[in-house]
């Protein structure tokens, strides 16, 4: 009986997506590398919504950034899917070049034949559990086929009040269609595993949990005007995030405000890195202000990622004060290039970051102030140390890994 495996990539792009977005490119390349030289004999596979992986511009102003994000997401809530489709066609078609979209052959013929109803050897699988893409979803209503999805998070479970009531629907819609609908399931730590079945009611049998990684960083050699730039801060910590609120900008703000002189008299600094809107950095800015610490914080909002890996490789520490993280790309990405990291106790921050970060509650800041103290008194703390261990711990951690316990998982399903 023929095969047809169908992996859904729904459209995230990697520069965008973070870890999810490095998640579902890793997986397209691994399967397209398998497929190419023969590995799934006897089996179709259709690699759909995979969005073209694009460097971002360092060089492009914030303003303009935001500006055409926010035509892009007018654009996206107001088109019906199939104009959507035709505009997004035409606009790669212009655009032209042979990474205008990634090197997938898509045989339509088979395509509508699996969109009539499926075979009963065909197995989807959607790579994330909130971002469902209209005509998988119609695909993923055959009786006859086998759907795995992962789950990255349910975050909104524990943090309701971050998100708006129609993403809040949306989301619970789609995690009760999954758990209904869904053979099997991928977790993306073993935290993440665990609030699917204590929030979800998912069978943990039918769970498998399958890392991120960073091995695939890309590793820079810095400019000379890129080194010069990164040692015009001096002594400096780092924490590289969006400004989402449980991303935590306020308590880390508060909590460094309580040792302003302290770090004044130490000569550190704090960086902000990340895509900030108008709006994000008026927040921060006046976060800032309410603590004293125009002359401690540098809001540096989007910076290259060869700048970002500078800044990571030159900071004392990478400070990660996240409530709530499926798994915590940041902080791996940091121990791999040799930053010491001081990361939130929450979510799968300590599964992911091992014996090799320093931790604290997210909730309480005399929790952090107290490890600020610590790290500013050199008491008991062995940075070398501390990036040593950083380095064996992201070992763990592979794509290559990740993507064979996938694979087996396909072939148990099949």
């Amino acid at each position: 009986m023929k095969k047809t495996l169908v992996v859904n990539g729904q459209r995230l792009n990697l520069n965008k997506a973070g870890g999810a977005g490095r998640y579902c490119w890793q997986l397209y390349k691994q399967l397209c590398d398998q497929n190419a030289t023969g590995g799934f004999r006897g089996i179709d596979v259709f690699l759909e919504n995979f969005q073209k992986v694009q460097a971002l511009d360092a060089a492009q102003p914030e303003q303009v950034k935001h500006f055409s994000d926010k035509v892009k997401y007018a654009v996206y809530r107001c088109c019906p899917p199939i104009l959507l489709d035709q505009l997004q066609k035409i606009y790669q078609y212009v655009r032209g070049g042979e990474d205008s979209t990634p090197p997938v052959t898509f045989d339509a013929d088979k395509a509508s034949a699996l969109w009539a109803g499926g075979t009963p050897s065909t197995l989807l699988h959607e790579l994330t559990n909130y971002t469902m893409i209209d005509e998988i979803g119609r695909l993923s209503l055959s009786p006859k086929l086998t759907l795995a999805v992962t789950f990255l998070d349910i975050q909104d479970y524990f943090y309701p009040k971050y998100f708006t009531d129609s993403a809040l629907l949306y989301r619970r819609l789609s995690y009760t269609f999954y758990k209904d609908r869904a053979d099997f399931f991928f977790a993306i730590s073993n935290f993440t595993k665990k609030t699917m079945v204590d929030r979800l009611n998912i069978n943990p049998d039918k769970i498998k949990v399958t890392h991120l990684a960073a091995d695939d960083l890309l590793i820079f050699e810095p400019s000379e005007e890129i080194v010069s730039w990164v040692k015009s801060f001096g002594r400096y910590w780092i924490y590289p995030a969006k400004a989402w609120k449980h991303k935590n900008h306020e308590f880390l703000l508060h909590s460094i405000g309580k040792r302003k002189d302290r770090l004044r008299r130490a000569g550190i600094k704090l960086l902000l890195t990340g895509g900030f809107s108008s709006d994000d950095n008026l927040r921060l800015i006046n976060l800032i202000c309410d603590n004293n610490l125009h002359d401690l914080v540098n809001i540096l909002g989007f910076v290259s990622d060869e700048q970002l890996q500078a800044l990571i490789r030159g900071a004392e520490y990478l400070v990660f004060p996240s409530l709530f993280e499926g798994f915590g790309m940041p902080i791996l990405e940091a121990m791999t290039l040799g930053c010491p990291v001081i990361s939130s106790n929450a979510g799968s921050l300590p599964e992911v970051g091992g014996d090799a970060a320093m931790y604290f509650d997210p909730t309480h800041g005399d929790d952090f102030i107290a490890l600020i103290d610590s790290v500013l008194n050199e008491s008991g703390i062995d940075r070398e140390f501390l990036i040593q261990k950083g380095f064996e711990n992201a070992k763990r951690f592979s794509w290559e890994k990740t993507y064979c316990e996938t694979v087996e998982v396909y072939n148990e399903l099949f």
